[in-house]
């Protein structure tokens, strides 16, 4: 399993997140205005670059996921009390996020065939930051920037 540590920068005015491996290297860049036209998220390693833009006209928590200009996944959110997530992949084998606690955030990433994929949840004491547990196999870029969406939404 491959462990990342997102903490948002409550300082910036534009919502900047930082996410770093398990030794403390950035991994991940996001760069860009959430509410304007959607982020960059760049994996550092491979140079893999999503873009990751909110369909404001949705009364749901609605992103775009892109992928070389090919919209690769709609992230869509419903429900107050404990949410869940659809991210919507081409073919029949789409993510959940299931909210697995009220206050706080721990949530299990699920694929029907692979069953658990993943898991984002707020280490003790520090509200402002997730961990990202993924599980061998999986889209780690893919993953780690569905966890920074869910991140934007629950401090709106």
């Amino acid at each position: 399993m491959t462990s990342y540590h997102l903490r948002r920068d409550f300082g910036s005015l534009t919502g900047e997140c930082h996410v770093t491996d398990a030794e403390g290297q950035e991994r991940f860049r996001i760069e860009g205005r959430w509410l304007k036209g959607g982020v960059t998220f760049t994996d550092l390693v491979s140079g893999d670059v999503l873009v990751l833009a909110p369909i404001l006209r949705s009364m749901n928590a609605t992103w775009e996921v892109r992928r070389n200009d090919t919209v690769i996944a709609m992230f869509e959110g419903s429900g107050w009390f404990l949410p869940s997530f659809t991210l919507d992949v081409p073919g029949p084998n789409d993510y959940t996020i299931e909210q697995k606690k009220v206050f706080g955030l721990d949530a299990v990433v699920t694929r029907p065939v692979e069953g658990r994929v993943a898991r984002i949840h707020q280490p003790s004491g520090r509200s402002g930051d997730l961990q990202i547990d993924v599980e061998p196999g999986q889209d780690e870029v893919f993953i780690a920037a569905c966890a920074a969406i869910l991140m934007r939404i629950r401090s709106q």
